[in-house]
């Protein structure tokens, strides 16, 4: 059974104990859980372990690259992962760190080292995202931001693969307890407990767009950003919103 660190404030005590185990989580192929924004908690893990993908191709199949989301901490290490037109990077800039989730065409970089590392480790995942395209996201929640900056004054890239358990399963994922049952036998070795984040009765999800062309954004998935607000933001734009 994982492990589950509360987190209230600041207290560095905390982080400390959070950061041993992170690695520890890491070198074992299992993923960690951390509160992303307030659309809910996330599984990430370590894009360059094996093991990771495992865990993916268990939970969905063939079908894992439409679930896979890669998270970091801006738009510029994102970019070397999906094609960021200047529309989405407009998007990006206005609504990152933030609870939207933006949907890319895959970009395949040469000499990325960063890419070149992890499909070295993981040749199945770079199969599997030619011709494909990529879901990419920059968090906000403060837990996600501090961990991203500990990323990256340790030497490692600030970049991991992960899911929002809250649109790739059918369960509020709102609190850490919750993610733990779900997950934590097999797949999770550690939650970041930073209380329930949506208090209401209604629990909205992440918004996710789709940006393929320059003047045209499709609403996958309307959620704590609504389509009211991304319209009003860029009036000129072509909008086409997903029914389901």
């Amino acid at each position: 059974m994982g492990l589950i660190l509360k987190f209230r404030s600041n207290q560095q005590d905390q982080w400390n104990i959070f950061y041993r185990h992170i690695f520890d989580v890491f070198r074992e192929g299992k993923m960690i859980a951390f509160p992303w924004g307030k659309a809910g908690y996330g599984l990430a893990g370590d894009p360059s372990n094996p093991s990771i993908l495992q865990i993916y191709w268990d939970l969905y199949g063939e079908n894992f690259v439409e679930n896979v989301i890669f998270i970091g901490d801006s738009i510029k290490t994102l970019s070397q992962w999906g094609l960021l037109s200047d529309l989405a990077i407009k998007v990006a800039e206005l609504y990152w760190p933030g609870d939207l989730v933006i949907h890319v065409p895959f970009i395949h970089l040469e000499e990325n080292p960063l890419q070149e590392q992890i499909f070295s480790a993981n040749p199945e995942l770079e199969t599997s995202l030619l011709q494909r395209s990529v879901y990419l996201l920059v968090p906000r929640h403060p837990v996600a931001q501090n961990f991203f900056s500990y990323l990256i004054d340790h030497g490692y890239p600030p970049l991991l693969m992960g899911n929002f358990a809250a649109i790739s399963s059918n369960f509020n994922a709102q609190d850490a307890v919750t993610v733990m049952n779900e997950f934590g036998n097999e797949y999770l070795g550690v939650v970041a407990d930073a209380g329930r984040l949506q208090k209401s009765k209604k629990v909205y999800p992440a918004t996710q767009v789709a940006i393929f062309d320059e003047d045209f954004l499709q609403i996958e998935i309307e959620g704590l950003i609504s389509e009211a607000n991304i319209f009003d933001s860029f009036p000129n734009l072509n909008l086409e919103k997903d029914e389901f």
